[in-house]
């Protein structure tokens, strides 16, 4: 009887672990937003894109982030930095972002 007892709690114990790590955490959801914004750019026209500030994201809501991310852009002659606001929605498996120019 402890034998099944010591099992059942051990089934329940990785079940509760298992389902705790399915969710995306907030430096993973940080880290793919980074990289899906320094693409966007590259793809832009900006192939020696730097980031000079890393994608730091604070949680508004449930599903809502926002944040900011200084980059280093080139354009024909000079390099300049560019700093982005950023906002995120992310509904536990796929997110959105989508950025503006801080003043």
């Amino acid at each position: 009887m402890k034998k099944i007892k010591f099992w059942g709690v051990f089934v329940i114990f990785g079940l509760v672990s298992f389902l705790l790590s399915c969710g995306v955490s907030k430096e993973s959801l940080t880290k793919q937003v980074q990289e899906s914004i320094v693409e966007t750019y590259k793809e832009s026209g900006n192939p020696n894109l730097k980031v000079t500030k890393d994608l730091i994201l604070v949680q508004k809501s449930k599903t809502e982030y926002t944040g900011s991310i200084t980059l280093d852009l080139m354009n024909n002659w000079d390099l300049f930095q560019k700093t982005l606001s950023i906002d995120v929605i992310f509904d536990g498996k796929t997110f959105q972002w989508t950025a503006s120019e801080r003043n």
